[in-house]
């Protein structure tokens, strides 16, 4: 998620009942576990919710362009440096239940408002 965040060390603060209220929306910075490796937890941009359209360009795993339609379900994350993410291009859709929930405000290194919130 660099440039929004540095990486390794930094204190979010994580609202986790948005999935229940007014659920999750593209722009949301969120928490999830990563779908690859459930000993990792990770942190992405939702780029795309349910029943939305996402165009994936080629990349060092596919050749061509791709259409994927998000399931019900499930959401469509993003790291914000699109060059070194691992992220839904690589893994496809993340089922919801593996979200923990939607940072609010970055503590540390410095405190900032998380775009999106």
């Amino acid at each position: 998620m660099f440039p929004t965040f540095a990486g390794h060390g930094d204190i979010v603060l994580v609202e986790a009942i948005c999935k229940q209220i007014d659920g999750i929306k593209p722009g949301d910075v969120v928490i999830c576990t990563r779908p690859v490796n459930p000993a990792e937890n990770i942190i992405k941009r939702v780029t795309a919710v349910a029943g939305e359209e996402v165009v994936v360009y080629p990349d060092r795993d596919h050749a061509e362009i791709r259409k994927v339609e998000v399931p019900a379900g499930h959401v469509w994350v993003q790291g914000d440096n699109l060059v070194h993410s691992l992220d839904s291009r690589q893994y496809g859709p993340v089922p919801l239940a593996l979200l923990k929930g939607r940072v609010i405000f970055q503590v540390w290194p410095q405190p900032k408002s998380v775009p999106g919130w």
